[in-house]
């Protein structure tokens, strides 16, 4: 492969491809429906890893041997999201700060990626575990909404009982 210099003060393209030193391309700056993004590909041609802007929001994705979309880290409406995929790419668990109070949310989907289980925040400082089955019908685990010292500390028996 020749070795050529090149230098300027601007370089515009519509495509810029970096190339190894047997002239494979190993990533690959584009844009996509006026959105940009960057690809960096294995030994194989396959893109291991996508940074993109996606709906104005910044996103990487980092695929399996298959091609499909295993982990996904992001912005959306300005709070990060941290998505799990399952081998198909179909989302099954999610860590996300809510949309509108900025709460964390931990979230467990099935396989229509209906939410089957949940941990979360609220507002207020409360934490709720929920939960619900195969028909969606949601289910309280645990809510918490005042202090809970008769769970915490163990109860008395009466005297002349034993337990």
């Amino acid at each position: 492969m020749d070795n050529h210099s090149v230098s300027a003060d601007v370089v515009s393209a519509k495509r810029f491809q970096l190339l190894d030193d047997d002239g494979e391309m190993r990533a690959l700056l584009k844009t996509s429906h006026s959105q940009p993004i960057m690809q960096f590909m294995d030994d194989h041609h396959k893109v291991k890893l996508d940074i993109r802007v996606k709906n104005n929001w910044p996103v990487m994705q980092m695929h399996d041997s298959e091609g499909h979309v295993r982990v996904e880290f992001g912005l959306v409406n300005d709070k990060p999201t941290l998505f799990f995929n399952d081998q198909h790419g179909v989302l099954m668990m999610g860590l996300a700060l809510s949309k509108a109070e900025s709460t964390p949310r931990l979230v467990f989907l099935d396989e229509h990626r209906n939410v089957r289980f949940g941990v979360v925040l609220d507002q207020d400082g409360s934490p709720r575990v929920v939960a619900a089955d195969h028909e969606g019908r949601q289910h309280r685990l645990m809510w918490f909404t005042e202090p809970a010292k008769e769970a915490i500390e163990p109860k008395r028996s009466s005297p002349g009982k034993s337990s």
